[in-house]
């Protein structure tokens, strides 16, 4: 009886064996982070087929040089990998970093790219120089370059004041800045905020709409720039 038992774990841990492959991303890296900012990054990609499942990544650090590696686990399907390619987004998180000039190399299968990180010192000692809302979305229109950004402030006197953008190669950066109207009350208030997105002449399709979020952080959205 223990043998056969055996036996099964056996088969089914062969049935489910699955192994850790190299995958493409492409990485988009804002400018204007300061040293009090929590730093993100982000890869974007397509998964080959249905036979690789959940993107991950490792990180190498070296003095200002930072090596991100991407893989995936592959698991084998007897009927076949279906030949549909699945999107993926990775947010990487640095933590808040020291002044300076870094690098950052995503090392993909055919290849290495390669983008500058400048940090800059903070101009005041609170986390973010303007009161950005707690953005946790975003909703494209599906015959317009409008989007909608959604979120939940955690209290009631934030209001949305006025919409700061800063076009960089292949990303816009989002501030929308909001202010402090009336008495504060810890109560979640709901909001959506209408942008509409500029056409960038020559871009690839999918620009990075990287949005500045409350507490240092950042929400990152893959805009396909189609129309």
């Amino acid at each position: 009886m223990k043998a056969l038992l055996l036996s099964l774990v056996l088969l089914s841990a062969t049935a489910f064996a699955t192994d850790k492959v190299k995958i493409n991303g492409r990485l988009f890296v804002a400018e204007g982070f300061d040293d009090n900012d929590l730093v993100e990054v982000t890869v974007v990609g397509t998964l080959p087929n249905t036979c690789y499942r959940n993107p991950s990544f490792e990180i190498d650090n070296k003095d200002n040089l930072f090596e991100i590696r991407l893989f995936a686990q592959y698991f084998p399907s007897k009927e076949g990998c279906r030949n549909v390619s699945m999107a993926y987004s990775e947010t990487i998180n640095f933590g808040m970093m020291l002044t300076g000039d870094y690098v950052v190399n995503l090392i993909n299968k055919h290849g290495t790219e390669v983008k500058n990180l400048q940090i800059k010192s903070a101009t005041t000692a609170l986390v973010d120089e303007f009161l950005y809302g707690n953005i946790n979305g975003v909703v494209e229109e599906e015959d317009s370059r409008e989007v909608e950004l959604v979120g939940v402030n955690p209290v009631s006197c934030l209001v949305y004041d006025k919409m700061m953008t800063d076009v960089q190669k292949n990303m816009i950066v989002l501030r929308p800045q909001f202010k402090e109207v009336g008495p504060c009350e810890n109560k979640a208030t709901p909001f959506r905020i209408r942008y509409t997105v500029p056409y960038l002449e020559n871009k690839e399709s999918g620009v990075l709409l990287h949005v500045r979020v409350m507490n240092g952080r950042s929400y990152n959205y893959l805009y396909q720039n189609r129309l």
